[in-house]
């Protein structure tokens, strides 16, 4: 009996010793950082290591390593008395905790990664965000000023030269001279298509009619009277201009308005049939005041930034009668110009 029990308690010894080398290779194995497939071989390999010393309870540590890498429930080892073991119970308990750690160090950094490209991401889009509306604050800023530049530039005074030929006439008569004109303008724009113009010019006019259409006191000279006239006198047109067709470096316009003639002298040289010539100078000058329908149109080109040159043909239609004689005078002619712009 006595050697019954030597030999019946030294399985019990050594399988509790055993165990506890188990359990402390285990815990030992804990202290590694757990990182995924190299955990788990390790922890395996200190249980076969084990199986080769106990093949009882190392089967059973086998199995309960196998179940908690495999995250199954392991079954509760037992004795060699057929008891449940502490140290098999905790083992499989510490092993879970192990695999549990090994896999969430081998997820968090995935999460990690996944959640600082998301806030990358956010980051570089709220960049581009905040760009884009410094941009369009930027372009929205240069428009304002843009447009204030051009409502600055397309308001403002300018002035300039004319001159050109005048072909006047009597009821589409003919013409036997050829006069002129030269003066200064000034004019206003109001913005890029609108504009108003006067000036002062001085007129030349040289024209013929028969004697019906010279009226002195009302009374005309019989139609076989013939006359040469000529006038001299100052103009001031007011006149409406309008721009359109405008580019960069030129453009079109039309213009109409009225013009008031001031006389400063007539002359008249009457043609009678059975009678010499009579030569007569009106020193009673008559004005004519609003009393000229002038319409034009020309093109303009710019020389430079401020500076332009003009084309423009005109007709000038009398609403009355012109001078001392009361004379239907309409004037074609062509305008000559430069202009310089203060805008």
């Amino acid at each position: 009996n006595g050697t019954d029990t030597v030999k019946n308690k030294k399985p019990a010894h050594n399988t509790n010793e055993k165990s506890s080398a188990a359990f402390n290779g285990l815990n030992l194995k804990k202290q590694i950082p757990a990182d995924g497939g190299k955990a788990r071989t390790d922890l395996n390999s200190s249980v076969l290591n084990s199986n080769t010393k106990d093949k009882g309870l190392a089967a059973t540590g086998t199995v309960v390593a196998g179940n908690a890498i495999d995250n199954h429930p392991a079954p509760a080892a037992e004795s060699a008395q057929g008891t449940k073991s502490p140290a098999a119970a905790t083992v499989t308990s510490a092993t879970a905790a192990t695999v549990a750690t090994a896999s969430a160090a081998i997820t968090t950094p995935a999460a990690t990664s996944a959640e600082t490209k998301q806030i990358h991401t956010d980051s570089v889009s709220n960049n581009l965000v905040q760009e884009e509306k410094a941009k369009n604050k930027s372009d929205s800023n240069a428009v304002t000023k843009k447009t204030n530049s051009n409502k600055k530039i397309n308001q403002g005074f300018y002035i300039g030269l004319i001159a050109g030929p005048d072909v006047s006439t009597v009821k589409f008569q003919s013409v036997n001279n050829l006069g002129f004109s030269l003066g200064a303008l000034v004019g206003y724009h109001f913005n890029n298509r609108i504009s108003v113009e006067t000036g002062l010019i001085w007129d030349k006019k040289y024209y013929y009619s028969n004697g019906e259409y010279y009226k002195k006191n009302g009374i005309s000279l019989p139609p076989t009277t013939t006359l040469d006239g000529s006038c001299s006198m100052f103009e001031i047109p007011v006149s409406i201009r309008f721009d359109f067709a405008t580019k960069k470096n030129y453009g079109f316009f039309a213009k109409t308005g009225l013009s008031s003639y001031l006389m400063t002298s007539e002359d008249y040289t009457f043609n009678y049939p059975t009678t010499p010539s009579y030569q007569f100078k009106n020193d009673s000058l008559q004005n004519n005041i609003f009393s000229i329908l002038q319409i034009s149109g020309g093109y303009e080109r710019a020389i430079n930034e401020r500076t332009k040159i003009r084309v423009e043909p005109y007709v000038k239609i009398p609403l009355q009668g012109i001078g001392k004689g009361d004379m239907p005078i309409t004037s074609f002619g062509i305008y000559f110009g430069i202009t310089h712009s203060f805008r």
